[in-house]
């Protein structure tokens, strides 16, 4: 095998590959051409050729090709490697809401707790919405302001804590109120689960976005948490993600799937 020549260069253009030989042709018996879980025998030898089209690779795929050169049972050592790269792939995202966990809240007088409280999770760039209201405004809780509240420190899950509080605020409400008035519970809403899912094209980056207000029902509400998170598309991966500001932290789980 000292005999024979270098070996082929090879490169990939579309889904053809391309070689390219400085050798004696009439010294060899051809080319074998390897990759992409292939072996491709060439009996005809030369110094230029392409080989293909092979299939393109799948998305966020690579296929990588070498080329030698044979003379009866004897080869030479590997060309250089040619890279196809398919295309980035689409992904669904499913993103939950886990928990919230509050720092030195802004307490309301006389109170330190805050709320009752509404809010909203959301996504971009395809939009998905998680809206919440906990809050029974004077005009309909017969002049009390009632509602879920807030204290600092503490950590609340989403789910169990807001969100089915919220619920079953409404299933005690099924029975109507109470000589026929309106009941409590009637004036909350909340979606059935914490979790979003998120169609993203190859490129799309990922924003997620969380709000919750003091409804406070004196009129002077205020943000708890108003935070948008952005992820860029190659980091967006399986993990846990976080957002805050000073008073207020969200945090979550996504995964991701590959369309």
């Amino acid at each position: 095998m000292e005999l024979l020549p270098s070996p082929p260069y090879v490169r990939v253009y579309d889904d053809w590959v391309i070689w390219s030989w400085e050798g004696d042709p009439t010294s060899i018996d051809g080319f074998y051409l390897y990759g992409a879980g292939i072996q491709i025998r060439q009996d005809e030898s030369g110094n230029f050729g392409l080989i293909g089209p092979f299939t393109p690779p799948p998305c966020d795929t690579t296929y990588e090709f070498y080329m030698t050169a044979y003379d009866g049972p004897y080869e030479s050592p590997p060309s250089n490697t040619g890279v196809a790269r398919g295309p980035a792939c689409s992904r669904t995202v499913q993103l939950t809401f886990e928990r919230l966990i509050t720092h030195d809240l802004p307490g309301d007088e006389g109170d330190h707790r805050v709320g009752p409280i509404d809010g909203a999770f959301w996504t971009a760039p395809s939009s998905r919405w998680l809206e919440f209201d906990a809050c029974c405004r004077p005009a309909d809780c017969w002049g009390w302001c009632k509602g879920l509240r807030l204290s600092p420190h503490p950590e609340y899950y989403i789910q169990d804590d807001i969100f089915e509080w919220i619920w079953r605020k409404k299933l005690g409400c099924m029975g109507g109120g109470w000589g026929g008035s309106p009941c409590e519970g009637d004036r909350y809403d909340a979606p059935d689960g914490n979790s979003v899912t998120v169609e993203l094209g190859p490129d799309d980056d990922l924003t997620i976005s969380g709000a919750i207000g003091d409804c406070d029902c004196g009129g002077g509400g205020q943000w708890l948490l108003y935070e948008h998170h952005t992820i860029r598309s190659r980091a967006i991966r399986t993990g846990s993600f976080m957002f805050r500001d000073e008073d207020c932290v969200i945090i979550g789980d996504k995964e991701v799937f590959r369309n």
